[in-house]
This record gives C-alpha cells, structure tokens and sequence, in this order.
C-alpha cells in the first residue's frame, strides 16, 4: 500500500509536472498566437492599404484615360471646327464681296430714287421755285454723280423742297377748313328749310285728315292712300337732308374750282304713289321735265332745292285752296264728289310729280357723291405718296 501510495504520488507528481509543463506550452502557444493575431492585423491593414491604393491607382488610370479619350475627341472637335470655320471665312469673304456689290447698287438706286424724288418735288414746287434751287451748292445740276458727292448740298435742296409741299399742304389744309365752314352754314340752313318743310307737311296731313273726316264715304279709300302718300314723303323728307348736304358740297366745290361737273343722264325714277296706275300719261310727262330739272343738276347742284321747295309750296297752296272750296261748296252736294275726285286727282298727280323730283334729286345727289369720294379718295392717296416720299 506504501509503496502502491508512493507509486500514485509519484504519477501525481509527473502527472502536475506535465500539467504545468502543458500550462506553460499553452501559454507560449498563446503568446505566439498573440503575436500572430497582431501579424495578421498588422498584415490586413496592410492590405487594406493596398487594396485601397490600388483602387485610387485604378481610379487615376480610368480618369486618365477617360481625359485622354476626352482630349483626342476635343482635339478632333477642334479641327473639324477649325476647317469648318475655314470653310466659312471663305464663304463669309465671298459674302462680303457680294455685300459690297449690292451696297454700291442700292447706293446707285439710293441716288436715282432721290434724283426722281428731287424732279417730282420739284415739279410740285412750281417752275419758279426749281429754276432758283436747283444748283447743288450753287455749283453743279442735281445728277446722280452730283448726289453721291455731294449728299449734303442735295439733302439741303430737298428738305427745303419738303418744307415748301408742307406749305403747300398746311394751306390746303386752311382751304379744307374754310370749306368745311361754310359747308356747316349750309347744311344748318338746309336743316332749317327742312323743318320748315316738315311743319308745313304736318299742316298738310292735319288738313287732308279733316277733309277726310268730312268727306263721304266713296272717297275714303282714295284719302287713305293719299294720307300713306304723305307719310311716305315725311320720310323720304328725311332722306332729302343727306342729299341737300350734298348738293350743297358739291356746289361749293364746283365754285371753289376743285371738282369737275359730273356730267350723265339720271336713271328714270320707279313711280310709288298710290295712283301710279291711274296716271301713266302724266307720269311720262312729269318723268321728262324731272329729267330736265336733272340734267340742270348736272351744270350745278344747287339748282334743284328751289324747284322741290316751289312744288311742296305749291302743293300746300293747292291743298289749302282745296279745303277752301270745300268749305264754300258744301252747299252743292251734287257736285261735291266730282269736284272732291278731281282735287284727289291733281294732288295725287302733285304727290307723283314731287316724287319723282326727289328720286331724281337723290340719283344726282348719288352721282355727285360718288364723283366726291372718288375725289377724295384720289386726294387721299396723293397726300399719303407725297408724305411717304418726303419721309
């Protein structure tokens, strides 16, 4: 047992001798993994280091390459550029050579079209005028070398060319208005014989409407349409106020010089009154002295408003004397209706014969006004080319 005992101590103290022998190998194993592991750490920094200096190297090389490829397609840029900007200075000198040719023939035009807008002022100017402004600078006649040599000599004898049309306009532009003037006077006096024509229309009417009242019962229908009759002319009284006023133009130019006579036989007049078919005869008769009247308007428009005054005069004195007699022959009954168809009859035939100078008055009146706008519209036209060439 001592010895089984010594034996087992023995092993326990081999057994603590291997043990610490093996605490001490473990310990250096771990020292030397230590080491290792710090290696190893030392080694991966190192290769992340260079794993990260390669990528930067890569990096540097493909933006090394992408400017290098950059550069050559800049420089191939380049000189596509350079020989298209070679190809167009040709171009641009062969466009200049051209802008020079057309700058001498616009400069050749310039100086004709100012030599023909000299003559045609000039010519506006008067003949005395021109014979004493035409030198250029008292030394040479306007020619187109004169003006390329001398444009401002020339712009001095043009401009003063443009001031005298501008006279010349400003006092057209006095005579305008003193027509217009009188053109006002007149038409206010037209307005006045108007409404004295009117008033004495209304008369009319109040008159035929009694006659109407007291007339038999045969006749009425006749005095209703003579009574439409007057209502007709009360309007084609308005109408007359516009064919007064241009009468009454068309006279003060005529006097003034400015319109020619506008010459032309009236169209005949379409019959409206309400006894057209009863009167063709009279209505022939009456249609050549109108056309008579016209052809006087022709010579001069202010002939015709005495005549339409005269016959709606002539028409209320008519009237008036017709209810006169009627008054005084109530007393006859007998002959009462025959003598009342003859008055209905002859102021039918006054109605007719009035119209019908008015148609005629209103066409001569168109006449005239047309011949006006044309005139004007003329008028127009050469003080718009006048005031375009002088600009």
């Amino acid at each position: 047992m001592q010895r089984e005992l010594e034996n087992a101590i023995h092993d326990l103290d081999t057994s603590k001798a291997s043990l610490v022998e093996k605490d001490r190998i473990i310990k250096q194993r771990d020292a030397l993994l230590e080491s290792h592991a710090l290696e190893s750490r030392k080694v991966a920094e190192m290769l992340e280091k260079e794993r990260l200096a390669h990528r930067n190297t890569k990096a540097q090389f493909e933006t090394f390459q992408k400017t290098h490829h950059h550069m050559s397609q800049t420089a191939s840029t380049q000189d596509v550029r350079i020989a298209e900007l070679e190809s167009t200075r040709g171009h641009d000198r062969k466009r200049l050579a051209t802008l020079e040719q057309s700058m001498r023939e616009q400069l050749q035009q310039r100086n004709e079209l100012l030599l023909k807008l000299w003559q045609k002022l000039s010519g506006l100017c008067g003949r005395e005028w021109a014979n004493s402004n035409t030198l250029v600078d008292r030394l040479a006649v306007p020619s187109v070398e004169v003006i390329a040599n001398r444009l401002p000599g020339f712009s001095k004898n043009l401009f003063a060319a443009v001031k005298t049309v501008e006279a010349m306009f400003a006092s057209l532009q006095t005579r305008i208005k003193s027509v217009e003037r009188d053109l006002e006077r007149d038409y206010q006096t037209l307005e006045h014989n108007v409404e004295l024509r009117t008033k004495k229309l209304d008369r009319l009417e109040t008159m035929v409407r009694n006659v109407v009242a007291s007339t038999p019962h045969e006749t009425l229908a006749r005095m209703q349409r003579l009574e439409e009759a007057y209502r007709q002319l009360k309007v084609e009284n308005t109408t007359l106020k516009s064919a007064q006023d241009v009468r009454s133009r068309a006279a003060k130019l005529y006097r003034d010089g400015t319109v020619q006579s506008l010459s032309g036989s009236p169209s005949p007049s379409v019959p409206r009154g309400p006894g057209d078919r009863d009167l063709g005869q009279r209505s022939s008769r009456s249609s050549g002295a109108g056309s008579g009247s016209g052809g006087g308007d022709g010579s001069g428009g202010g002939a015709m408003r005495p005549r339409s005054t005269c016959d709606a005069a002539a028409l209320v004195g008519s009237s008036s004397m017709d209810v006169a007699l009627t008054s005084d022959g109530a007393s006859a009954p007998t002959n009462n209706d025959n003598r009342w168809l003859f008055r209905l009859r002859d102021m039918e035939y006054k109605l007719k014969m009035e119209r019908e100078g008015r148609n005629q008055d209103r066409q001569a009146a168109r006449q005239r006004l047309g011949g006006l706008e044309v005139e004007n519209r003329q008028l127009r036209e050469r003080v718009r080319r006048t005031t375009s060439e002088a600009d």
